[in-house]
């Protein structure tokens, strides 16, 4: 029984590949590899692909959290923002081993869940307006002989100085 896939021979493989599919954005291979490297660093011990976990990466998120941001001056920690690319990262290295490499393994990103922070919990979905259309909530739909709908306002008819329209 072979030992497993040792990582970091399987991230110089996802990273060649990389590098041959997107020629034209070497800046994409150099932040991939500085972030398996904070990967590695943080997985520790672990030296095959296939002794990786689920719990491997809720560790991940929560020491990566914890680390100084480097290029935003002291005190200033990472972003929850960053960590979830990162793990979007590490979920295309491990699709990449499944599909390319047919390695038989889960993929311990596959439905990560997102972390928040407190400047993105107001962000998100907004809620729909509704069409310039649509009637005001004080509007009633009503239908005619004919079957077709139509708003009709509630309040009273305005007074046009008495004449008619």
């Amino acid at each position: 029984m072979r030992p497993g896939t040792p990582i970091a021979v399987a991230v110089e493989q996802f990273l060649a590949h990389v590098r041959i599919h997107s020629p034209d954005k070497p800046k994409t291979v150099e932040r991939y590899r500085a972030m398996l490297e904070h990967f590695q660093r943080l997985l520790g011990r672990r030296q095959f692909v296939e002794a990786i976990t689920r719990a491997d990466i809720e560790a991940y998120k929560l020491a990566r959290v914890e680390e100084p941001a480097g290029q935003k001056g002291p005190g200033r920690k990472v972003r929850p923002a960053t960590v979830n690319f990162e793990l979007g990262v590490v979920r295309r290295w491990f699709n990449f081993l499944r599909r390319e490499l047919g390695l038989e393994i889960e993929n311990p990103c596959q439905s990560f869940q997102p972390l928040r922070d407190a400047a993105s919990l107001g962000r998100g979905r907004p809620t729909p307006l509704p069409p310039a259309s649509a009637p005001l909530h004080h509007a009633r739909t009503t239908t005619d002989s004919f079957g077709t709908a139509s708003a009709a306002n509630s309040f009273p008819p305005k007074s046009c100085g008495g004449s008619a329209h």
